[in-house]
C-alpha cells in the first residue's frame, strides 16, 4: 500500500464502506511483509487459474537451485492490477509472488583418489590422440616406402586427425549436455580403440587415414572431457594448480611423442606405436568406467547441425587450400576455389552463431 495509508485511513475506508455500501471489511488489516529475494510473475486470466501459474513458479524455482522461504513476515502475496468488476476474466492481470532464498550449500568440493583418476582417465584419451600424432611425424619416410605414397599423401596421417579435432570439439558443448558424462568418455575410448586396431593391421593407406579419423574423433572428445570435470568437481582453492596438470597432459604428449616415436620405430615398427597406445587407452577405459562421474544435470539441447556442418566444411576447404598454395597458383581453382569456399561457409557459420545470449 502507498505511505499514505495507514491504520487511521483503512479505519476510516472501512466505516464508510459499510455506511454507503453496507459492506463488512472489519477482517482487513494492514501487514507488513519484507520482500527480500522474491520470484515473480505476471498471471493473465481468472483467478481460478492461478494454481496452473504458480506450478510453472515452482519449476523455476527448482531448476535455479532455489527454496521457497515463508514466514510470518514473507508470505505468497498478490498484487491486483485489474478491477475484476470491469474487466473480462481473460484480461485480469495479477502479480505474483513468492518469497525464495538460496539452497544450502552443496556438500564441499574435495580432490579425491577417485577424482584424480577420473581426470587422468579422460586425460590419457587426450594424451593418446596428441602423443600418437606426434609420434608418427618421425615415421613418414617409412610409411611413404611401405604404402608406395608420396609426401602430400602421408602428410594427411597427421593433418586429418588435427582437422577431425577441430571440428569435433566446438560440438562437444552440446553433446556433454545430452549425454551422460561415463557414456562419453565410453564412445571416445570405444572410437579410439577402434582406430588402434585399424591402424595396427591395415595393409592400406586409405584405410590407415580411416583409422586415423575415428582417433581424430575419440580425441576430439576426450580433450574438452577432461576439462569439463577439473571445472565442475575441483573446489576453487586447487582450480588453478589442477588446469595447470591438464595442461601439462597435453604439452607432454607432444615433447615425448617425437622422441617415443623414433625409439619404438628404430627398435621395432611404426606399428608398435599403436600397440602400445592401445594397451595403455584400455587401462584408461577400465579406471575412466570406476571413477567417472556425471558433471552436470542433462538438458534437451538441440544440435545445430547447420552450424556444425558449415564450421566443418569451413576448416575443410581452408586446410585444402594452404596445404596446396605450394603446389598451385594462387589463383587456380584448388588454392582460391577452396579459399572461397571456406571463407563463405565461415561466413553461414558467423550467421549461425548469432549473438551469444549465454557465454
Amino acid at each position: 500500500m502507498p505511505e499514505f495509508v495507514t491504520d487511521e485511513v483503512l479505519a476510516w475506508a472501512k466505516k464508510e464502506s459499510a455506511i454507503k455500501k453496507g459492506l463488512d471489511f472489519s477482517s482487513v488489516k494492514l501487514l507488513t511483509l519484507i520482500e527480500g529475494k522474491c520470484v515473480q510473475i505476471m498471471h493473465h486470466g481468472s483467478y481460478d487459474d492461478e494454481p496452473a501459474t504458480i506450478t510453472k513458479m515452482h519449476q523455476f524455482i527448482a531448476k535455479n537451485d532455489l527454496g521457497l522461504d515463508f514466514s510470518d513476515q514473507r508470505r505468497h502475496h498478490e498484487i491486483y492490477l485489474s478491477n475484476p468488476q470491469r474487466t473480462k476474466l481473460e484480461n485480469l492481470k495479477t502479480i505474483i509472488r513468492l518469497p525464495v532464498k538460496e539452497k544450502k550449500m552443496k556438500m564441499t568440493k574435495k580432490v579425491t583418489p577417485r577424482l584424480v583418476m577420473a581426470i587422468l582417465s579422460a586425460g590419457m584419451l587426450s594424451f593418446l590422440g596428441i602423443f600418437d600424432e606426434t609420434a608418427t611425424s618421425v615415421t613418414f619416410p617409412i610409411l611413404t616406402r611401405d604404402f608406395a605414397i608420396t609426401t602430400d599423401q602421408v602428410q594427411w596421417v597427421n593433418t586429418l586427425v588435427l582437422l577431425v579435432i577441430a571440428t569435433i570439439v566446438p560440438i562437444s558443448s552440446q553433446i556433454r549436455l545430452r549425454i551422460p558424462t561415463k557414456k562419453i568418455f565410453i564412445l571416445g575410448v570405444s572410437l579410439f580403440i577402434l582406430c588402434l586396431l585399424i591402424d595396427i593391421v591395415t595393409p592400406w593407406f586409405d584405410l590407415l587415414l580411416v583409422g586415423r579419423a575415428f582417433q581424430g574423433i575419440g580425441t576430439g572428445i576426450g580433450l574438452p572431457l577432461m576439462y569439463n570435470i577439473i571445472l565442475a568437481e575441483v573446489p576453487k582453492e586447487k582450480l588453478g594448480f589442477m588446469m595447470g596438470i591438464g595442461t601439462m597432459i597435453t604439452a607432454c604428449a607432444v615433447a615425448f611423442g617425437p622422441v617415443f616415436g623414433g625409439i619404438v620405430t628404430d627398435a621395432l615398427n611404426w606399428r608398435w606405436i599403436f600397440i602400445i597406445s592401445l594397451f595403455l587407452i584400455v587401462i584408461s577405459l577400465l579406471t575412466g568406467i570406476y571413477s567417472i562421474r556425471q558433471i552436470n544435470p542433462l538438458q534437451k539441447v538441440k544440435i545445430k547441425y547447420g552450424q556444425w556442418l558449415s564450421f566443418a566444411v569451413a576448416l575443410v576447404c581452408l586446410m585444402l587450400s594452404f596445404t596446396r598454395i605450394a603446389k598451385y597458383s594462387f589463383l587456380s581453382v584448388p588454392v582460391l576455389g577452396f579459399l572461397v569456399l571456406g571463407i563463405i561457409s565461415l561466413l553461414i557459420w558467423l550467421k549461425y552463431l548469432g549473438p551469444i545470449r549465454k557465454p
